[in-house]
């Protein structure tokens, strides 16, 4: 078997499932998704076993056109360095 730890981008996460359902998901929230068996039921080989599963979130890209472009960019400032 091979061990699996899945590391999934809840920016990416929320902003697909927008794109897939045509409209904002009412009430969703990290501690709502059962993540582990959502990766067991769809994305897991049968060769593969899930040892781990953790939601982290990437940067979101810089919008220029976006109305809160400002509060965006002070917010990154204020990310630690890793």
């Amino acid at each position: 078997m091979v061990r699996v730890i899945a590391y999934v981008d809840g920016f990416n996460f929320y902003h697909g499932l927008c794109g897939y359902l045509k409209r904002k998901p009412s009430g969703l929230s990290h501690n709502k998704v059962d993540l582990r068996r959502l990766i067991e039921n769809h994305l897991l080989q049968e060769n593969e076993e899930l040892i781990g599963a953790r939601w982290y979130s990437a940067i979101p890209p810089n919008n220029h056109q976006d109305s809160d472009h400002q509060s965006k960019t002070q917010r990154r400032s204020h990310l630690p360095a890793t």
